[in-house]
């Protein structure tokens, strides 16, 4: 088994490894190929490492190629689970590169750039490969984000939203999507950054910006009762009560409590973080269904109601890379 973790120091003056040069080669042969041949149906692939886990300590160990690879394969990955199965240190299927047919000649616009595939194991799955542009021009070296990305992020999202909202903008029909000036029935007023909350009845007042949530619960995932529990744990509930409004059980609501304050640390860990990026946005009030649709109103008359939630929102907020309330939405890769 060949040591693809080799490193050495390339023209650029920064280590490469073995892979990344066996990379090199059948760039070379393409290259070969394309210059000795009239047909641009070639394709040529290479294993560069024996496992993605070899590739991550090759990218540790100093080879900056191998750092973009494990990137751009990380990135493919939506959800935590599918970020699990990736740093899995067992998973042992080789890691390759694949450059498919070239353009005809004088018909790509950009014939300084190629598209390199790298994927793991064989066959190839969806989120298994991953595309990488290459180019001869020489930029910028890439930022190192490590330990800032957060920052960066929310301050990019900021820019996006002032673009949208800035009356001299030129996203002038952003500011005229709303479907009405109506709040939903209730809203979670966010008090401080320590994360204290309030559950606030918002029906009858003048709209406020406010971010909506869409996001799976993901009950159906639970494996177990207490599992379930934790999951939707941040339902708003009710004491139960009999047919004449008389309390049959006592304590088992937290509408009471939740209209006058109540913390982020009782949620499950995607919530907690969906409260602390809204802050972070500039923003104090958000819809989170199980917390705003309470127990006894009518499913119907509030699911009528959903087009006028997210058409009125200031923004949405769609965590697509968390499957349950409990996988967290800002997690280190």
């Amino acid at each position: 088994m060949p040591n693809f973790c080799r490193l050495a120091t390339n023209f650029d003056h920064e280590y490469e490894c073995y892979g990344c040069q066996v990379i090199g080669t059948m760039f070379r042969k393409r290259h070969h190929l394309d210059s000795n041949t009239t047909s641009t149906q070639c394709t040529v692939i290479c294993t560069f490492h024996n496992s993605f886990f070899e590739l991550e300590n090759c990218a540790k160990r100093g080879c900056a190629t191998c750092r973009v690879f494990q990137r751009a394969l990380w990135l493919r990955q939506v959800t935590k689970q599918e970020a699990d199965w990736l740093g899995r240190p067992h998973l042992q299927d080789r890691v390759w590169a694949r450059l498919g047919p070239t353009q005809p000649r004088g018909s790509n616009p950009h014939p300084d750039q190629t598209l390199l595939e790298i994927g793991i194991g064989d066959p190839p799955q969806d989120r298994k490969t991953a595309m990488v542009l290459c180019t001869s021009e020489q930029g910028k070296r890439p930022v190192n984000l490590d330990g800032r990305f957060e920052e960066i992020a929310i301050i990019e999202a900021k820019r996006w939203l002032q673009h949208c909202y800035d009356p001299k903008g030129s996203h002038t029909e952003c500011k005229n999507l709303s479907w009405s000036r109506c709040n939903p029935s209730n809203l979670i007023e966010i008090v401080s950054r320590a994360g204290d909350l309030r559950l606030v009845e918002t029906s009858n007042v003048a709209l406020v910006p406010y971010a909506a949530l869409s996001y799976s619960w993901g009950d159906h995932l639970a494996n177990s009762k207490s599992g379930k529990a934790k999951v939707e744990s941040h339902r708003t509930t009710r004491d139960l009560k009999d047919d004449n409004g008389n309390i049959i059980e006592k304590g088992g609501g937290n509408l009471e409590q939740r209209r006058k304050l109540f913390s982020t640390s009782q949620l499950p860990h995607t919530i907690r973080d969906v409260i602390k990026l809204t802050w972070d946005l500039g923003i104090r009030y958000i819809w989170i269904d199980a917390m705003c649709i309470l127990p006894g109103a009518d499913w119907n008359d509030e699911a009528s109601k959903m087009h006028e939630v997210y058409d009125n929102a200031y923004v949405t907020l769609a965590i697509c890379s968390s499957e349950m309330t409990t996988d967290g939405l800002l997690a280190t890769r």
